[in-house]
């Protein structure tokens, strides 16, 4: 299953970014569930039922991977 995935600021906190993407991929099948898609925050879901794909809001962890790394060097 195809999964089109929104991160960062852009894709946790804006409702219009993925709406206006997702109305450009249409043609791929991908159905974004509008209701959900305004309503969601993080780790969401907000493709519609019809969807041939995933459409998925995760929360970013960048900083969880710079304690790794730092980690390694230290």
């Amino acid at each position: 299953m195809n999964r089109l995935v929104f991160t960062t600021g852009v894709g946790e906190h804006s409702v219009g970014f993925p709406a206006a993407v997702c109305d450009e991929l249409e043609c791929l099948g991908l159905g974004l569930d509008s209701p959900r898609n305004r309503e969601c925050s993080a780790d969401a879901d907000i493709a519609d039922k019809d969807s041939s794909g995933r459409i998925l809001i995760l929360r970013n962890r960048e900083e969880l991977m710079i304690a790794r790394e730092v980690w390694k060097v230290v």
